[in-house]
């Protein structure tokens, strides 16, 4: 993916790409920095996705969906404890508005929809929501840290957030083979290789997030972590009509008041956002 983006935006040969990547290599740091910064964000982000998972089928998606996406305002929070960014009454109103756009849409859409494989027993309903909120923390924590530590004081090039996206990928990669093997012959956690057609999905699906991953980075580069968790948010407006223009699903009032928090929360953050960097 690198090496296509060098080709069409710079036309470089596989030398002149070569040198270009060891230049934003080089920009990273040393090579024991560059290993315990990416390890350390690729721990972050899987644990992120690994305590979703586990709630998944112990809570409603509609309140899995707003208390994960309500790692914008522990993204806000870490920015001004970790990264000293000014407290604005603007920004947190932008951020508030945002959660409470996901909370509308996730909460009121489908009230009364119950998801038969949720496990409903209290401690099972209680471990799911401590996941969740654990969830948006380690999210949070991501983005926050890749902003510290990777996050060159000069505005960084698109390359830069394909290579820093592929190094995740890799480091997730080579610590992923650690715990399965081991979890497979304690029969802790079985697995087997997926059927045909589920590996066609997981491929399809792997490529997306590739390809979403190396977009947010650049949004973090670019507009900071908080600016990037809001604008994930945008994700979920557009899922609302996308189902209703492709499988017809109706258009709820919960949905378009949630559509409108979230997009002034996200104009208003944008718009703060550029004041502060005319000042």
């Amino acid at each position: 993916m690198q090496y296509v983006y060098c080709r069409i935006r710079y036309g470089d040969s596989l030398r002149e790409y070569r040198d270009r990547v060891v230049i934003v290599s080089e920009s990273l740091g040393g090579y024991w920095t560059v290993i315990k910064n990416v390890c350390s964000l690729s721990l972050l982000f899987n644990a992120g996705a690994y305590c979703w998972y586990l709630s998944v089928s112990r809570i409603p998606m509609g309140d899995l969906t707003a208390i994960y996406n309500s790692s914008c305002f522990f993204t806000y929070i870490f920015s001004v404890l970790v990264l000293r960014e000014a407290l604005s009454a603007k920004k947190l109103l932008a951020v508030l508005m945002s959660v409470g756009g996901i909370a509308v849409i996730s909460l009121l859409s489908h009230p009364n929809d119950v998801d038969p494989l949720t496990d409903s027993s209290p401690a099972s309903t209680l471990f799911g929501y401590f996941s969740a909120l654990l969830s948006a923390l380690w999210v949070a924590s991501y983005e926050v840290a890749f902003t510290k530590h990777l996050v060159p004081p000069t505005r960084p090039s698109p390359l830069f957030s394909l290579h820093v996206t592929g190094l995740v990928g890799v480091a997730s990669a080579i610590l992923g083979t650690i715990p399965f093997p081991l979890l497979h012959l304690t029969q802790w956690e079985p697995f087997e290789l997926p059927p045909a057609q589920a590996l066609a999905g997981i491929a399809v699906t792997a490529a997306l997030g590739l390809a979403f991953n190396a977009v947010f980075m650049l949004l973090i580069s670019f507009g900071g972590p908080v600016v990037a968790a809001v604008g994930v948010m945008l994700t979920i407006p557009l899922t609302v009509g996308v189902d209703f223009f492709v499988t017809g699903s109706p258009i709820r009032w919960a949905a378009v008041v949630g559509t409108v928090l979230i997009l002034a929360g996200f104009g208003m953050l944008t718009w703060e956002q550029a004041e502060e960097r005319r000042r």
